[in-house]
């Protein structure tokens, strides 16, 4: 028997707490340092659809399939508690305006299958009953996106946004190359806004925000399969052993980390009138999640 489940949830959080520091020029003279002010005005949101498909035990075989298709939006991803009195900030480009996006720990869709098959034999007598007989195949198939991430401009700072996070302009469609461990994503998708070049800011009366939103890029997926292949021995009437052979990352798949998220290492000018020098290593992924493939064998005795 197949079975099909399909829900919605959806949740809120209202007046959740972010810190913003700006500067104080009077604090500053006092020798008091920034005001870090805290306020309860993000918001966030999730709602999702979540799909369970299961098949009860006929034949040798069931299993269970969920799929999640979700999105979780707010205004900032920051948190509080043992970091509640350090220098962070919500990353709000103004004081009065909220930079709304995905939520930095936003998963768009997850995919997990785990099932059980008994491997035909059971039936068989003798020898190869004790040989081929009373085998089982395990399996857990997890597939999840990635989490969004935001470029971050990196090439000094043009001057008055000094508690205030950078971002650059966008000019073209993300473009991803994701098993590509030297470039994930294409950089030349950012450029510096005016004013972040050198000299530039002077001469503008300050430094144009950028255009690019938080979290635009996303980030590696992950893929994982384990397997166990397990069979039951018969001692006696009171004593079994079971053997158990266990395969985590079956495939030796290598989830990639978040990638380097640096665009420029310099602001100067270009000779072609372009701003910034684009960092050979943006995009570069460094890290993995998760472990290679591990293999390990157990001897149960149940008495």
């Amino acid at each position: 028997m197949i079975s099909l489940t399909a829900r919605s949830s959806s949740s809120s959080g209202p007046s959740l707490r972010a810190d913003r520091g700006f500067d104080c020029p009077a604090c500053s003279a006092e020798k008091s340092g920034s005001v870090r002010p805290r306020f309860s005005d993000v918001t966030s949101d999730y709602h999702a659809l979540l799909l369970t498909v299961k098949k009860r035990l006929s034949r040798g075989l069931q299993f269970q399939t969920s799929y999640t298709l979700s999105k979780t939006v707010d205004d900032s991803s920051n948190w509080t508690g043992s970091s509640d009195w350090d220098n962070g900030s919500s990353g709000s480009r103004f004081f009065s305006v909220k930079d709304r996006a995905l939520a930095a720990f936003d998963v768009r869709q997850a995919l997990s299958i785990n099932g059980t098959y008994q491997l035909p034999g059971s039936n068989l007598a003798g020898v190869a009953g004790h040989v081929l007989g009373g085998w089982q195949l395990s399996s857990v198939l997890s597939l999840r996106g990635g989490n969004p991430f935001s470029p971050v401009p990196d090439a000094g700072n043009p001057g008055n946004f000094t508690n205030m996070e950078h971002y650059p302009d966008r000019v073209s469609p993300n473009k991803y190359d994701t098993r590509n461990s030297d470039q994930y994503f294409d950089p030349t998708a950012f450029v510096l806004p005016p004013g972040y070049a050198a000299g530039e800011s002077a001469a503008l009366g300050g430094a144009f925000v950028g255009n690019t939103g938080r979290h635009v890029i996303e980030g590696p997926g992950q893929a994982t399969l384990d397997v166990v292949l397990q069979k039951g021995f018969k001692v006696t009437e009171r004593v079994n052993l079971n053997f158990r052979t266990e395969f985590f990352n079956f495939f030796n798949r290598v989830n990639f980390g978040t990638p380097n998220t640096d665009i420029f290492t310099s602001n100067a000018i270009q000779s072609d009138g372009s701003r910034g020098v684009y960092n050979p290593q943006a995009g570069q992924v460094t890290s993995t999640r998760g472990n290679p493939r591990q293999l390990q064998f157990g001897l149960r005795v149940e008495f």
